[in-house]
Formats: C-alpha cells, structure tokens, sequence
C-alpha cells in the first residue's frame, strides 16, 4: 500500500478522508501490526491549508494574507452595500454568502468575468460585485480562499513549495461526472505519480509508472 510508504491522498471532502483513513487502519491490522505511522489522508480545504501555513514559514507567501471564510463574508457585505444595487436589497448577509459560493465556482471553472455577465440584472450585479471584491483583494495584499489552490499550484511550480512524493486523489469525479474542475486538475502538476481512487491516472510524468495506492 502507498500510503504505507508515505504516499498522500487528498479526498474531495472530510468524509472520504474518514473513510479512507479507517481502511489503511483495518489493512495495517490485517497485516499483523500494532504500531504504525498514520496515513497522510486529508480533504482538500486542509491540504491547502497545509500548504499555505508552509508557505508562510518559509517566506513564500508574497506579502498575502490568506482570509477567513468570516473575513471574506465580511468583505462581501462591504462590496455589495457599497454597490448601486445593494441599496434595494433587505437581505444582504444572505445575497454575500451567495455571491461568495458564485465565486468560487467561478474560480472552480476558470470563468471570465467579462460582457456576458451582462446579459441578466442579477449577473450584472454579481459582475460588478466581482470585480470590486478582486480589487479590494489585490489592494490589501489579501488571497481569498477560491484561489489559494491557484496560489499553492504556482508556488509547487516554481519549487517554493515542495510536491508529495506520491500524490493521489479521491472522490474528485464521482457523482456522474467524469471530467474534474479545472482549478482541481491542476492540483498535482506533471512532476508526480497521480492517480483516483479508481486507479485513472490524472497526472504524471510521461512514461512513468503508476502505482496502486491499495493492494
């Protein structure tokens, strides 16, 4: 098992992690041990955090201070109150949350903010709202939590970070869909061995080897 050997595996949320985490537990048992190093199995908001926080001791964070999802929600509420739409709206906590949840499937998906935003009342709010939120972030040296799997892949690119030696993904195309968000794809760049938990490689090096991470 890889995991065994210090592999990591990043599942799409904390449950899977769970999961995964008592099934190395049971196959270590099976293996007749009773003393083991646990399994580096971890959702992906806390791989980034991970990551983030050795980001920052090791001087590559470049000046950015990484917001909470209260942060970020109160910085929402600002933009939106200080927009010509946010005067009509009664409920702007509520209307924040949901432009935030917009956002980050916007990240998720690589979408441009641009004219066809324009096209609906609603989505020109959120445009306009966007907009504001990212100059706002930019101006106070401030990364949001949609784009720091953005930030961690450049820092792993550029070698500020150092890459797992093994890295694999779970549960990231379940659901029906086979394809996985651009932003996630991007994740484990092409310097390491990376499979699904069904065992469909999602990066490697050309002609490398891909492991099973269970046996």
């Amino acid at each position: 098992m890889d995991l065994a050997r210090g592999a990591t595996l990043i599942t799409v949320n904390a449950r899977l992690a769970r999961f995964f985490a008592r099934r190395f537990h049971v196959w270590q048992k099976e293996q007749g041990r009773t003393v083991w190093h646990p399994a580096d199995v971890l959702p992906l908001d806390s791989f980034l955090d991970r990551c983030w926080s050795g980001c920052v001791w090791r001087g590559a964070a470049h000046g950015l201070t990484l917001l909470s999802a209260l942060q970020e929600q109160m910085v929402w509420e600002q933009v939106i109150r200080a927009s010509a739409a946010g005067e009509s709206l009664l409920r702007i906590p509520e209307t924040a949350s949901s432009a935030a949840a917009t956002w980050r499937l916007v990240q998720m998906y690589r979408l441009p903010i641009d004219g066809r935003f324009e096209g609906a009342e609603d989505w020109a709010a959120f445009g306009g709202w966007s907009r504001d939120f990212e100059g706002r972030c930019r101006a106070n040296h401030w990364l949001d939590q949609a784009r720091l799997g953005d930030f961690i892949a450049d820092r792993f690119r550029d070698g500020a970070l150092p890459l797992p030696a093994q890295l694999y993904l779970a549960g990231f195309d379940l659901a029906g869909f086979d394809e996985i968000a651009p932003q996630h794809s991007t994740k484990p760049r092409p310097r390491i061995s990376c499979r699904s938990s069904g065992g469909r490689p999602l990066a490697g090096r050309s002609g490398a080897s891909q492991p099973s991470m269970m046996t």
